[in-house]
């Protein structure tokens, strides 16, 4: 990581900078002092106690040096939105996990990106079910998933989910669902909601925004926003109002349009951990939510999504 100082920083130290400017956690800091030419000004090494000046360029060893360890590396092929030095951002498939899993280790996100990316920690910022598909960030080092740590707690990245259901009833053009979350008693998958009642201690809240985009039962397509980051939350909360994704067999039924849950995580908009500047990444739809679209909706379908 290169940062130019300029007036803002200069007669700073680079501690005052990394505490104050950069956020950086203790453990980082630690990390940069005891790694070999961690921290350089103008290609010489430094301590934290170095006062900056204007013009200097100021260079954090914050790369990683070894991949993540008992993630098998995979050979298919990512579509990548977005890359720097401090971010990775992917489209995934649906029918792909972003990690392994004991039952599931042959062909992952996480192994497709490190042999891609490889050396490479895989620190994916968020996660999307197996069968969902969209937007996926990966963090290039500890220190820019650490920030985006804060910023998912801050409800510092907006996401932005299409979302295809199957119902029979009127749609709201607009509106929020503010239902809390807790695992099912039966199955250990299955997420229920429920209206604050005193026992959410022992769940979470959970809420998020919608609008109608195109309607044609019993077919409705909404942009959905989770405000929070549930577990399930987008499914468990449309499938709770009655509009369940189409081929989401968890919460509704088959559909006779797309063979998975009609989910895709279309935009992410965020400040860029590194620079602090606006940034908004798109994934284009893959070819079975399309298929579904125009199945659901014909050629109209193209004009609701051409306005996002």
């Amino acid at each position: 990581m290169e940062i130019l100082i300029g007036k803002d920083l200069a007669g700073l130290t680079v501690k005052k900078v990394l505490f104050d400017r950069l956020k950086f956690s203790r453990a980082a800091i630690t990390s940069l002092k005891t790694r070999e030419m961690g921290i350089t000004v103008n290609g010489e090494h430094k301590t934290v106690r170095y006062v900056l000046c204007e013009g200097d360029v100021l260079r954090l060893a914050v790369e990683d040096t070894e991949p993540s360890p008992r993630i098998r590396e995979s050979r298919g092929d990512i579509d990548v939105l977005f890359e720097d030095d401090a971010i990775l951002a992917v489209n995934k498939p649906a029918g792909m996990a972003v990690h392994p899993s004991k039952k599931l280790q042959d062909d992952t996100l996480a192994g497709r990106i490190l042999y891609h990316r490889y050396p490479m920690v895989f620190r994916a910022e968020g996660r999307l079910d197996k069968n969902t598909s969209g937007v996926v960030i990966c963090a290039k080092n500890q220190v820019i998933s650490a920030k985006f740590f804060h910023m998912i707690k801050d409800h510092g990245i907006r996401k932005e989910y299409l979302v295809l259901t199957e119902s029979e009833r009127t749609p709201p053009e607009k509106g929020e669902i503010d239902l809390c979350i807790r695992r099912d008693e039966i199955s250990y998958i299955k997420r229920v909601c429920f209206e604050a009642d005193g026992t959410e201690k022992d769940s979470e809240t959970a809420l998020t925004t919608f609008r109608l985009l195109a309607s044609r039962p019993p077919y409705h397509l909404f942009l959905a926003s989770p405000v929070t980051g549930r577990t399930h939350q987008l499914r468990a909360h449309f499938s709770a109002i009655g509009f369940p994704l189409a081929g989401d067999t968890l919460y509704g039924r088959e559909s006779e349009i797309i063979p998975r849950q009609a989910l895709h995580a279309l935009r992410l908009s965020f400040d860029h951990p590194a620079t602090g500047q606006p940034l908004t990444v798109t994934a284009p739809l893959h070819e079975d939510f399309k298929k579904a679209l125009l199945s659901a909706f014909g050629d109209s379908v193209t004009e609701a999504i051409s306005k996002l």
